[in-house]
């Protein structure tokens, strides 16, 4: 008798249409030099970046890219912050996207410490450099200016997301500076009004499956194996399930070799 190939169901959502999604900022905090061991998370609503003369202002933003398919290709990433306030005689600025190197708390970091622990021992974590731990390659900049207060200012920094979501980098997030303006610039944090956001526009990335051969015929009683090769630009672990298109004969199994596995991988489906 002739069967029908089985149908090969992965647990992904595919699309080669290009897709949006607005991601809300998980964490943000800003440190001030002038007082290292400080703190400003409880609910502040300001993030800020420049200087207090003559003391540097930086903010620390994170943001979880994880719902991005592995292999997803980033056509656009703006990071979106709304301007509020600057410093008396601020003019405009230049301020600066770069990627932090090490993990950092919300609820902890400072200019000194990036993070630290209670139980089962009590540790505390500091930044290798004073201010934050990040690359010195800016990943974005952008000039802001005194007139632009209660806009909306935006940095692309697609390059870097991609890198996220490829795991090239861990991602720890970004740090924003201005340490050649010698005025501060205040935004407005997650816990304010209008607060931080990441706009990404990606395709996402596809599975493909190649069975060889399309199809065969087996006498009652017998088997046949079909080999299924599972690639494509998705990058992650896929999870295999089997069925018929059209009701199954009677009796008949399908026995994959491998429930899953990391794309590209091939398997083997008896049936």
């Amino acid at each position: 008798m002739t069967l029908a190939v089985p149908a090969l169901h992965l647990r992904l959502e595919v699309s080669a249409a290009p897709a949006t999604k607005t991601i809300n900022i998980d964490k943000d905090v800003y440190i001030n030099e002038a007082v290292p061991n400080s703190n400003f998370d409880d609910t502040d609503t300001r993030l800020y970046v420049g200087r207090t003369a003559p003391s540097r202002l930086r903010s620390l933003i994170y943001f979880d890219v994880s719902d991005i398919p592995p292999g997803s290709t980033i056509i656009s990433a703006k990071l979106i912050l709304t301007f509020k306030s600057h410093d008396a005689g601020f003019t405009s600025a230049i301020v600066r996207v770069h990627r932090v190197v090490n993990f950092w708390s919300e609820t902890v970091a400072t200019w000194n410490v990036r993070s630290k622990t209670v139980w089962p021992f009590p540790m505390t974590w500091y930044w290798d450099n004073p201010g934050g731990d990040f690359d010195p390659t800016t990943e974005a900049s952008r000039t802001v200016h005194a007139g632009d207060v209660g806009t909306e200012i935006s940095w692309e920094i697609k390059n870097l997301v991609q890198k996220f979501v490829d795991k090239v980098y861990t991602n720890n997030g970004v740090i924003l500076e201005a340490d050649t303006s010698s005025k501060w610039l205040l935004f407005s944090s997650s816990e304010g009004t209008n607060p931080p956001r990441l706009e990404v526009q990606y395709t996402p990335a596809e599975i493909e499956l190649t069975p060889s051969p399309q199809s065969q015929t087996v006498v009652q009683g017998g088997s046949v194996s079909y080999q299924i090769v599972v690639g494509g630009t998705y990058k992650g672990n896929a999870n295999v399930i089997t069925d018929w298109i059209a009701p199954a004969p009677s009796g008949v199994t399908v026995i994959p070799d491998v429930m899953s596995g990391v794309v590209p991988f091939v398997l083997t489906v008896t049936v």
